[in-house]
């Protein structure tokens, strides 16, 4: 629970940040003109066998149900396991 919060008050930040209209380019010298409003955030976990736990096969299941529906009601923040991660990252095409 302390990551999500913290992701959701580096995401107020960045929208306070952005409000002040002083966020200039790389070369310092033109105003951006683009602005955030709701940004959308990654937050990455543990490992999906962490989250199922030692426990027995229902125990497993419930937890994995219960992590399913957490990250469905966290809006604009998308809650990942590394080896889901990993999983995105493969499709990432290589030279």
């Amino acid at each position: 629970m302390d990551a999500v919060s913290q992701v959701l008050e580096q995401k107020a930040g960045w929208f306070i940040q952005g409000q002040t209209g002083q966020n200039f380019d790389k070369t310092g010298n033109r105003r951006m003109t683009a602005r955030t409003r709701d940004p959308k955030a990654i937050l990455v976990i543990g490992r999906g066998r962490d989250i199922e736990g030692d426990g027995t096969s229902r125990d497993a299941e419930v937890r994995r149900d219960t992590f399913e529906l957490f990250r469905r009601y966290t809006r604009n923040l998308d809650i990942v396991t590394f080896d889901e991660w990993l999983d995105r990252a493969r499709f990432i095409p290589r030279d």
